[in-house]
């Protein structure tokens, strides 16, 4: 829906992954891929609210995103899928920042997004 420039229902579909996605981290906060899954709905919640004007309002999602990554990441390093979701966080902040008017944080957050994904490639 968000590719077909729908933010609007894609919003209204990812607030219900979320829910889902929360239940089942509740269910079982050590299980990886339910913290992938959510921080995936989360991720894309935050791009679909940047698509409808609301950067600010998708940051906290996004970061939040980042943080359930970051630490299922921890457990495993060498997971191409936790890597490449935290790069589409990256790229998600990049485009935080670019809707904010902060070309430089931008170029920061796309670089860091870019570096994840080259090092997945190798």
């Amino acid at each position: 829906m968000a590719r077909r420039g729908d933010f609007a229902a894609a919003r209204d579909m990812y607030r219900r992954a979320i829910a889902r996605g929360e239940s089942l981290v509740a269910a079982d906060a050590r299980y990886v891929y339910y913290r992938l899954t959510l921080a995936s709905s989360l991720t894309r919640l935050a791009r679909a609210l940047t698509g409808l004007g609301r950067a600010e309002d998708a940051r906290p999602l996004v970061a939040r995103a980042s943080d359930l990554v970051a630490s299922a990441s921890s457990a495993d390093p060498a997971d191409a899928r936790l890597r490449f979701e935290l790069a589409y966080a990256y790229a998600t902040l990049g485009d935080i920042e670019a809707a904010a008017g902060d070309g430089g944080a931008a170029q920061t957050w796309y670089r860091s997004a870019r570096d994840l994904m080259v090092a997945l490639r190798d």
